[in-house]
């Protein structure tokens, strides 16, 4: 396969052995035309091929493959690999003093380069949007939180006073002749609203402490009565 020639050549110029590394390029370059590869796997192919006649001192067999990886990427619209072989052919031909050469591949070097800049910026303003719009909905989750504690307290101090109402009457009434079945109705709506207000408020860490189980819920909440 491809990748296995491209694999083998590496070994092969690892371990010194230049003709062997070659011999599997070319095989790779040969199995291009055979089999169905896509024109990003072919632009990577070929650059590598650029890339080991660089390390070899051939820089003329290396520019004619960075020709193709140029066409194979723009065709992909891959343009890192653009940019970058059209720096690569851009130095090449500046040092050769081919200036109509070096002058295109210059010009396309900076266009696909801003192109990228901006592609990168636009990504970059992308994700400061994301992220403003998580800390906003995190600022407003926040204050509808404060805003519900709030309400609760508000309603928390209600009932610890209406309960304080009911106990200064017992209290009062105590001091007056006023018929028995008043004072106990008033206590027992003073209890039974106390009892109710534990219960409330120490059902979270019942429920908590429980995992839900009824049999220990009821039976911890009939404890407390």
């Amino acid at each position: 396969s491809l990748t296995f020639c491209r694999i083998q050549s590496i070994i092969c110029e690892q371990q010194g052995n230049k003709d062997s590394a070659i011999f599997y390029l070319k095989l790779g370059e040969k199995l291009l035309t055979i089999q169905n590869v896509g024109n990003i796997q072919q632009a990577h192919f070929y650059k590598r091929m650029a890339e080991f006649e660089i390390r070899n001192g051939n820089k003329t067999k290396a520019m004619q493959h960075y020709i193709k990886v140029n066409e194979l990427a723009r065709q992909a619209r891959y343009y890192n690999w653009v940019a970058e072989s059209a720096n690569k052919l851009d130095e090449y031909y500046i040092a050769n003093n081919n200036i109509d050469e070096a002058y295109k591949y210059k010009t396309m070097s900076s266009l696909y380069t801003d192109s990228l800049h901006n592609s990168n910026r636009q990504e970059e303003l992308l994700a400061l949007e994301f992220s403003n719009e998580i800390k906003n909905k995190e600022l407003l989750a926040e204050k509808l939180a404060i805003e519900k504690t709030k309400k609760h307290n508000i309603q928390y101090t209600l009932m610890l006073l209406t309960l304080l109402v009911l106990l200064l009457s017992l209290v009062f009434l105590g001091f007056f002749t006023v018929r028995t079945g008043i004072i106990k109705a008033i206590g027992f709506v003073f209890f039974l609203f106390m009892f109710e207000l534990i219960i409330f408020v120490a059902d979270n860490k019942i429920h908590h402490y429980t995992h839900g189980e009824p049999l220990k819920t009821v039976g911890i909440k009939i404890a407390l009565m």
